[in-house]
């Protein structure tokens, strides 16, 4: 399924340097592809963030504010994606693997559209009070979001961990890993070579979604 294209006229261009960060995200048991979380398999929330489904990250859901608000702020231009890899390719099961990245191409202040969607939600009150403290809460927008079937991930060892400034080595899923031009050209050259799966990761979270409804529906 294709992109859903979205109104680009609030967004403002962005420039930034070829350095950026490795985050880890939780994603799917219940299929190949590990799209992100969701059924709300891990507990924290029926994810929508990264939004493939739009190319942005930080304008449907409230994810991961601060760190988006470093990046713009230190004009970091790339976010890579990684996973403990928990899908349904069992030979994969456990490794962490890179499976995507997004170029942050513009970005824009979403605080005030997010406090005026969720606060009158009375589960989502409490979560959003943090944002009346924050200056900006910026939402970010790519041409060039792509994500990987999990056969053509990118394997981060502990050893390359290492040299990309984890300590000891050691990746976690509270992973936030600032990358280097060399860490990111390595990853972007080895990328370039393989098959943009979006699509497949949209109709994914498609039938989740469409799963999700039916069952509030019974």
């Amino acid at each position: 399924m294709p992109r859903t294209q979205i109104d680009l006229k609030p967004w403002q261009d962005f420039r930034g340097k070829d350095e950026g960060i490795l985050l880890h995200i939780h994603t799917s048991r219940e299929a190949v592809m590990p799209v992100r979380d969701a059924l709300d398999e891990y507990g924290k929330g029926q994810q929508s963030e990264p939004n493939y489904e739009t190319g942005t990250f930080g304008l449907v859901g409230p994810s991961m504010v601060k760190i988006r608000n470093s990046l713009v702020k230190n004009k970091k231009r790339w976010i890579f994606f990684g996973t403990f890899y928990d899908g349904l390719e069992k030979e994969l099961k456990g490794k962490f693997l890179v499976i995507g990245y997004m170029r942050i191409d513009k970005v824009r202040d979403v605080r005030n559209l997010h406090i005026h969607k969720w606060m009158r939600e009375e589960n989502k009150a409490d979560a959003m009070s943090s944002y009346f403290d924050l200056d900006h809460c910026w939402g970010l927008y790519s041409d060039d979001m792509k994500f990987f079937a999990p056969k053509d991930a990118f394997e981060v060892t502990q050893a390359l961990a290492k040299t990309w400034g984890a300590a000891n080595g050691k990746l976690t899923r509270q992973t936030r890993l600032a990358l280097e031009v060399p860490a990111v050209t390595q990853l972007r050259e080895y990328f370039a070579t393989k098959t943009d799966m979006c699509e497949e990761y949209i109709a994914t979270v498609r039938e989740f979604q469409a799963y999700l409804k039916d069952d509030e529906e019974e």
